[in-house]
């Protein structure tokens, strides 16, 4: 849809507009690319706002006033602050309101930083100014069936309150999870699960965690389960179904079905009517029939049959929700750091193994990355005038050092970067997960502290100062220009791995 509108309907051509602190994919797609600094997307977007206020309707006014009563920041000032020139907010802002059809999302790295929620609030107040509430292309409440509601409240447990309820003769039970990789170590996850008696793991792979797990239930990979899940996000109700997509192998289970005879032998069966996952999903779906599109006149099963045929249930003509009138006023985000010497680190998800979980496949860890075209490891994008100052060249070993750890990897120079940052990807760094996984690149969550995003208990991804030194001479694999050393590349050649444990006192 993005780029049909891009090639121009009827004589017009829409215009896509990203602020980031990284040059992204997205940024690199986009016509205009605001490099805002790390954290400061709030800033930028309550300026925005305080040129909007003067084009937007009484009734759009009083709605943001409510969300946000405090003044927006003077012109100048934000500018200077979110590292965004004052002519291209007050641009930016004539173009929002002077567009047929305008429209502002919020996410990514804007709501990883401390005061992601805010930001992304400030990003997403814009839509009341320009008339984006509520209509055709604009944004609506998510809505959903409450299925997942009749079951079980929802609840997210961190290391801490992990920490405080284990202790001796407690059971661990980690599902489809990787904490010990995917999380900062700063958080507490090794602990907790040190604090365990007993660790018990479900899991397709042996990954971090899984290798310090008393017990191993292997079970079947995505592809391989029925699986069933409410759109957490979505405008209009969606129930997901899908099918499996290959017969499964091996002796592996659902997780669910593990899950329920688990909580059958603990003699609780009374409250678990249901002898697998699938035969769970067809049921809660079926008491909820009147909430789900075709569900209510007749009998369920043609109707389940159909959402396994299309991939869920959804109705396409259900009028979208419109957002509440009622706000209340958004607490103020904390005073930006002080400027120093230090480089802002950027994480971002590699866009071939994400946040990891691809790792492990060799033909994506041999993808080259779309925008560096690094290919089978971890690296450091620094902007061309800090590597010129520090005198780092493409492929030089560097270091980055916070209060809470280092990190070592190869350097990779783009005139993109914006200086004073540095950005590295998520996904890298295993201590296992199979043989091309293991060993290779780093793990840049070593560098964070145990912070979380204000108001939620997620860990904060941005917002993390290091320094940054050159090492010494190293070398990258590139597509198409072999090792930046001058070496080709044979064909099939990828960096050895590292041995799964070097340390006999931790193997045994």
């Amino acid at each position: 849809a993005l780029a049909r509108s891009r090639r121009g309907v009827d004589g017009r051509r829409s215009k896509l507009v990203q602020a980031e602190s990284r040059f992204s994919q997205t940024a690199a797609t986009a016509d205009e690319w605001l490099p805002v600094l790390p954290g400061r997307e709030g800033i930028l977007a309550r300026a925005l706002a305080g040129e909007l206020l003067a084009y937007a309707e009484s009734t759009a006014t009083d709605r943001y006033h409510r969300l946000f009563p405090e003044p927006p920041p003077d012109l100048g000032e934000a500018a200077e602050q979110c590292g965004v020139s004052a002519k291209q907010i007050e641009r930016i802002a004539q173009e929002l309101a002077s567009s047929a059809r305008p429209i502002v999302l919020a996410g990514g790295s804007a709501a990883l930083q401390q005061d992601g929620i805010y930001s992304t609030a400030a990003a997403l107040g814009l839509n009341l100014l320009i008339g984006a509430v509520g209509r055709e292309g604009g944004i609506f409440e998510a809505a959903d069936f409450g299925i997942g509601r009749d079951l079980a409240s929802q609840a997210e447990i961190s290391a801490a309150a992990l920490l405080e309820g284990l202790g001796g003769g407690s059971t661990l039970l980690v599902v489809d999870a990787d904490p010990l990789h995917t999380q900062p170590r700063q958080r507490g996850w090794q602990g907790a699960i040190d604090a365990a008696d007993t660790v018990v793991a479900l899991s397709a792979f042996m990954d971090d965690t899984t290798r310090r797990a008393d017990l191993v239930l292997p079970i079947q990979v995505d592809v391989e389960r029925f699986n069933a899940g409410e759109a957490p996000h979505a405008v209009r109700p969606v129930l997901n179904l899908s099918r499996p997509t290959v017969r499964p192998r091996g002796e592996a289970r659902h997780p669910g079905d593990i899950l329920l005879g688990l909580a059958t032998a603990l003699d609780r069966a009374q409250n678990l009517p249901w002898s697998s996952f699938p035969e769970m999903a067809q049921a809660l779906a079926e008491a909820a029939a009147d909430r789900l599109p075709g569900g209510g006149a007749g009998p369920f099963r043609p109707v389940w049959e159909e959402g396994l045929d299309r991939g869920g249930l959804w109705d396409a003509d259900a009028d979208p929700r419109p957002l509440p009138e009622g706000s209340e006023p958004l607490p103020q985000p904390a005073s930006p750091p002080p400027s120093n010497d230090a480089f802002d680190l950027v994480l971002f998800e590699s866009a071939k193994i994400g946040d990891g979980r691809g790792a492990n496949r060799p033909w994506l860890q041999e993808l080259p990355d779309t925008l560096s075209t690094v290919m089978w490891g971890s690296w450091i994008e620094v902007s061309a005038s800090d590597a010129e100052r520090l005198g780092i060249r493409d492929g030089d070993v560097v270091e980055l050092k916070s209060q809470y750890g280092v990190v070592e990897a190869p350097a990779i120079t783009t005139p993109a970067a914006r200086p004073g940052t540095v950005g590295v990807p998520l996904g890298f760094g295993h201590i296992d997960f199979g043989r091309y996984a293991r060993g290779r690149g780093i793990n840049p969550l070593d560098l964070l502290g145990p912070e979380t995003i204000a108001g939620t208990t997620a860990s904060r991804l941005g917002g993390t100062q290091v320094e940054l030194r050159r090492v010494g001479p190293g070398r990258v694999a590139m597509f198409g220009r072999g090792l930046r050393d001058g070496e080709e590349i044979p064909t099939g050649w990828a960096p050895q791995p590292a041995p799964l444990n070097t340390d006999p006192e931790e193997e045994a």
